[in-house]
């Protein structure tokens, strides 16, 4: 390595201490998972060794990938991994080393082989590894971008205006009481189930609840808020009901400080209301309310203000990163929509296989498989649609401009969503939960899907 990519390098890692974490995280893991393996491996059955290989190697494909994906050419390459890459593989990571460890509890000094899948301790140990590194991935990625917003912001690029707000004591002491309660009845359930502390116990499980317990009530929740002359955008870093919202100064009807009161838990995701006092209230030309606590209201209704009567509004842009929809006419293609479009696709894959197997035996089933991989690629290189797709008028489309997606995006969004479903479906259901309807393999390939109304 020349002295100055070593300067840089070390550059990069100074003035990001967010990337160190993921560093260190990632390295952890990954040694722990093969001294685990190394020192346990003799006391495991033969069919929980494999299996544990089958973590190990899973682990280090992961990191293949990750770096592959940020190494793809893109224009902020740093803030790509920080806040997209970095943290969607911590929660595959989880995956990992849950099942991994999953497996280890089961099996060690067992005679047969019991798979962690088999019970429900086991898959609420795995699945539970795996939202808590999501939960832990999120929450260094918002640390990351709420550091870049920072800087913007005291340099006068991009962000005219930039705040933070976090929940005062009371508010962390009701959420900590709450959330300590449902933690508390979720333990005993795992205990009845398995009272004794032995192989295959739920010991793990208690551990990993009174973890993300503890990690959740000291170190809370917090939300940024950045105005720039395109939007308001307000990013959370631990609400699980709400990651934040984007709205562009040309769908602001008006916006007011009010006096935020005690509302009730809720999954409305216009809402950031992390506690009583002064708050935001944005509302929208389509009817729309979007309400954040924030101390400094009344200065950013000001600033809102200046820049809708200075810059005025962008019209006629596609701008999907400050607009709460695509664009007028249009709206994200929907999580049932979408596997009603897939289920369409693969049935008609799935009678092309049948033949080509009947036909040809084992020939037959290894084009069946070409032939459904060739079918996605293909379609959305082409067309953006796939069949199924263009029945339910969906589209996929560049994430950045709206725009036709190329081969390349094609085929790495067709690996995202091998990886989305490998990981027990996880990355596919994140599509109706995220607030542009986005699953991994949209987040991977930078897409999103949409459609037509009206």
């Amino acid at each position: 390595m020349s002295t100055g990519t070593y300067a840089r390098v070390r550059s990069v890692l100074a003035v990001n201490p967010v990337l160190l974490v993921f560093i260190a995280i990632y390295v952890s893991i990954v040694a722990l998972s093969f001294a685990a393996v190394w020192s346990l491996g003799s006391r495991l059955p033969v069919e929980a060794g494999n299996l544990t290989s089958y973590w190990l190697e899973s682990e280090v494909i992961g990191i293949a990938m990750y770096l592959a994906w940020v190494a793809l050419p893109r224009p902020h390459r740093m803030r790509y991994a920080l806040e997209t890459v970095l943290p969607i593989g911590l929660c595959i990571y989880g995956l990992d080393a849950a099942g991994l460890t999953a497996t280890l509890w089961f099996n060690l000094d067992a005679k047969t082989f019991q798979m962690p899948f088999g019970s429900l301790t086991g898959i609420g140990l795995i699945l539970g590894g795996s939202y808590a590194c999501a939960f832990l991935g999120r929450y260094l990625g918002g640390l990351a971008a709420t550091n870049r917003l920072r800087r913007e912001a005291a340099s006068s690029r991009r962000s005219a205006w930039f705040a933070e707000t976090a929940p005062d004591g009371s508010w962390r002491r009701a959420t900590g009481i709450t959330t300590g309660l449902i933690m508390f009845a979720l333990i005993l359930l795992a205990q009845a189930t398995s009272p004794a502390y032995a192989p295959g116990s739920p010991l793990p499980f208690q551990l990993l609840l009174v973890g993300a317990w503890a990690f959740a009530v000291v170190v809370g929740d917090r939300a940024t808020i950045s105005i720039t002359d395109a939007a308001v955008r307000v990013r959370t870093r631990l609400l699980s009901n709400n990651v934040g919202w984007s709205v562009s100064l040309s769908e602001i009807e008006s916006t007011r400080a009010i006096t935020a009161r005690p509302e009730p838990l809720n999954f409305d995701r216009s809402r950031c209301v992390l506690r009583t006092g002064p708050a935001l209230e944005i509302r929208t030309v389509t009817g729309g309310r979007y309400t954040v606590s924030l101390d400094e209201a009344a200065e950013a209704v000001a600033v809102i203000e200046a820049l809708r009567l200075s810059a005025g509004a962008p019209t006629g842009a596609w701008d999907l990163q400050t607009q709460v929809g695509p664009a007028p006419g249009l709206e994200f293609g929907g999580f049932w929509l979408r596997v009603a479009a897939y289920i369409i696709d693969v049935s008609l894959i799935g009678i092309v296989g049948v033949i080509l197997s009947s036909a040809l035996g084992t020939a037959g089933q290894a084009m069946g498989a070409l032939i459904f991989i060739a079918y996605f690629i293909a379609l959305w290189g082409t067309t953006g649609q796939t069949i199924g797709m263009m029945l339910l008028g969906l589209h996929v489309v560049r994430d950045v401009d709206g725009g036709k997606i190329r081969w390349g995006t094609a085929v790495l969004r067709f690996v995202g969503l091998f990886v989305a479903f490998a990981c027990l479906y996880i990355g596919v259901i994140w599509v109706a939960f995220d607030s542009r309807k986005r699953g991994w393999h949209d987040r991977i390939g930078g897409t999103v899907v949409i459609r037509k109304v009206g």
